[in-house]
């Protein structure tokens, strides 16, 4: 029900854009054809300019997804290595909050891959596009998850993990983390700590994410 929902607000909301670009799309046309045909003097030229201008951005605003995507990391706190309690949080998650990548993390639970089994199908049940796991590339694959999250120390997976046709993120630490990650062709790449996080090392902090980036 709630992706039906999902569904049908995207809908809505191209629908609402499309209502406000094509008035102007079919106004450029009409601007465009009349510059083609009589002539024109600078400024109406320039004006038509401004307007194309306007068009083109508003048809990128309507078809192009620019937002945020969230992305769920799993926290065995809150399901210690119980299985039933594991997929009926992992629903609840699902069922009420915006997901667009998650991945499976887990490193003290003896039933890893069976935890790892039920992630990867429920995700793919609530139509998650990025299904990952963590740091283990060789299970990703064999379990048919779209991906996997690398740590900082595993570099030289990268190749491996995407000649699997995998999606490979790597944790960067560093600027010359983020050069190397960048130079072994990785999909994606997340910089931290940001913010004072447990066990994480000194953070960052806004003006180095946005010298990263």
């Amino acid at each position: 029900k709630e992706q039906v929902k999902n569904l049908y607000l995207k809908a809505l909301l191209i629908g609402i854009k499309g209502i406000i670009v094509l008035p102007l799309i079919i106004f450029l046309i009409y601007e465009a054809f009349i510059t083609q045909n009589q002539e024109a003097e600078m400024s109406h030229v320039q004006y038509v300019a401004v307007i194309t201008t306007l068009c083109w951005i508003l048809v990128l605003w309507t078809f192009v997804d620019y937002k945020l995507k969230h992305y769920l990391i799993t926290d065995p706190k809150y399901y210690t290595n119980d299985i039933g309690l594991f997929e009926k949080n992992l629903r609840n998650i699902l069922e009420n909050k915006k997901v667009d990548i998650a991945c499976f993390r887990d490193k003290t639970s003896d039933n890893y891959e069976d935890l790892a089994k039920i992630f990867i199908m429920t995700c793919k049940e609530f139509t998650i596009k990025e299904i990952l796991l963590n740091t283990d590339y060789k299970l990703a694959s064999k379990l048919k998850a779209t991906g996997v999250h690398l740590n900082s120390t595993q570099f030289d997976k990268i190749k491996i993990a995407k000649d699997l046709n995998l999606n490979v993120i790597i944790s960067c630490h560093s600027f010359e983390d983020i050069e190397k990650a960048k130079s072994l062709k990785c999909d994606t790449l997340t910089f931290s700590p940001i913010f004072q996080t447990p066990n994480k090392g000194e953070p960052k902090g806004i003006a180095i994410l946005k010298e990263a980036v």
